[in-house]
């Protein structure tokens, strides 16, 4: 049983290619599949990650500077909206600075604090200088190596899910995810459980 409006992660064959996505419950129809969390309120890929590894020295590291870019840049966004200026304006000044940035879609996801870091690194020091952003002006280029890791991670997962998916969760695959903490995919498979929707109601 799930409330219509929690978000689950559905799994797609594409093109032979296997794809898992977030969707809310409501969305689901007979035969759709599913990967479950076992034990997680949050069903979120990353987070089952985070969870098996955040008390390693080499990944708390990347975690707190992530999360301090993430703490740092909404508190300077709320600063700059506390003078007048928008979002548009942001964007006019990152892409003035040599940002390839198209649309201001993208710094909202920065300043709401849902982006481990931006794809350019360079852009992670664009909007430092433009907010006094200190922390993230002195540590960009580590910044950017920590969220680089961490989505590293996810993109292993990510692979090793697609084969335990495609031979029916039944193959027993004990690959290596991450070297540096020793994570493998049978430290994560045991709280996954793929599910098939039967019937709504």
């Amino acid at each position: 049983m799930f409330a219509p409006d929690a978000k689950v992660n559905a799994v797609h064959n594409v093109d032979g290619n296997i794809k898992t996505t977030k969707r809310y419950v409501r969305s689901l129809r007979v035969g759709d599949k599913i990967i479950y969390i076992s034990g997680q309120k949050r069903q979120s890929l990353y987070d089952l990650v985070l969870s098996r590894v955040h008390r390693h020295p080499s990944i708390e590291i990347h975690l707190a500077l992530i999360h301090e870019w993430q703490t740092e840049i909404q508190r300077a966004y709320i600063e700059w909206r506390g003078k007048g200026k928008t979002l548009d304006e942001l964007l006019r000044e990152m892409q003035e600075r040599g940002s390839s940035i198209e649309s201001d879609v993208t710094l909202r996801f920065w300043v709401s604090g849902c982006t481990l870091r931006p794809r350019d690194r360079e852009d992670l020091r664009r909007i430092a200088e433009i907010m006094g952003m200190a922390f993230t002006l002195r540590y960009y280029r580590r910044i950017h190596s920590a969220g680089d890791r961490i989505h590293g991670l996810h993109i292993a997962l990510s692979r090793r899910l697609n084969s335990w998916i495609r031979y029916g969760a039944s193959k027993a695959d004990d690959d290596l995810l991450d070297e540096a903490t020793g994570l493998t995919f049978s430290d994560v498979r045991d709280s996954l459980i793929l599910l098939q929707v039967k019937s709504v109601s």
